[in-house]
């Protein structure tokens, strides 16, 4: 696989929510996908976890898979349930961090919001074209 695109992707959790990688395993078979989707999952503490390696598609955007890596963070709703940028200051710092050895590995490559694949998401709740393209 020769990726083109990074989408990233929110859980669309609450802020009081706690999803571990068991629990968004079990998310991921009930919504029909055979494992965890996303190659990297970033929690609230900023540990990163990969779930699929890169040379492997992913099954986290409809129409994107062959070309792209996916990762998520958790979080995406306010208290309210509105969807909303809850990423904690070690997340952001992971996720630029990912995505900037992913620049070195793969040059060229953009990075887009899961909201911009498919129009219907609102995920992952924040501007990643504008915060992470040059």
């Amino acid at each position: 696989m020769k990726p083109t695109l990074i989408i990233v992707h929110a859980t669309m959790s609450y802020p009081y929510e706690n999803i571990d990688a068991q629990k968004l395993w079990v998310r991921s078979i009930n919504e029909g996908h055979k494992n965890i989707p996303y190659h990297f999952y970033i929690r609230k503490d900023g540990t990163v976890s990969q779930h699929i390696l890169l040379t492997e598609p992913g099954h986290h955007c409809k129409g994107h898979n062959n070309h792209s890596i996916g990762i998520c963070y958790e979080g995406g709703l306010n208290e309210c349930g509105y969807p909303s940028d809850t990423r904690t200051p070690a997340q952001k710092k992971k996720i630029k961090d990912i995505i900037t050895n992913l620049g070195y590995m793969f040059p060229g490559i953009k990075t887009i919001g899961m909201n911009i694949a498919h129009r219907s998401y609102n995920s992952p709740c924040f501007d990643a074209v504008a915060e992470y393209n040059d």
